[in-house]
């Protein structure tokens, strides 16, 4: 994740780049320990493709929290609170 909105991983020799962003929302939504809140919260979009392998990745995730050099991301799928950590390592 980079501070202008653009996005890269990498796994073995498939690399995929694309952007990201945060906006503000209303509304109900569950945070990392599983608790459901309504009000105002941040969500993330990411959208990451490779041109050679045709694969894309699409997440759409709920709410973020940021906590100094990482963040973790949720999301809500019906059933079950998904829960992803990001970080600096």
């Amino acid at each position: 994740f980079s501070n202008n909105g653009t996005a890269q991983y990498t796994e073995g020799s498939l690399t995929m780049q694309g952007n990201w962003t945060i906006t503000n929302a209303g509304g109900g939504y569950y945070d990392e320990y599983g608790s459901y809140y309504n009000g105002t919260h941040q969500q993330l979009d990411l959208h990451l493709s490779d041109y050679y392998s045709h694969s894309s990745i699409d997440l759409h995730f709920d709410n973020v929290s940021f906590y100094g050099n990482q963040f973790v991301a949720t999301y809500f799928n019906g059933d079950y609170i998904e829960r992803y950590y990001f970080g600096i390592y």
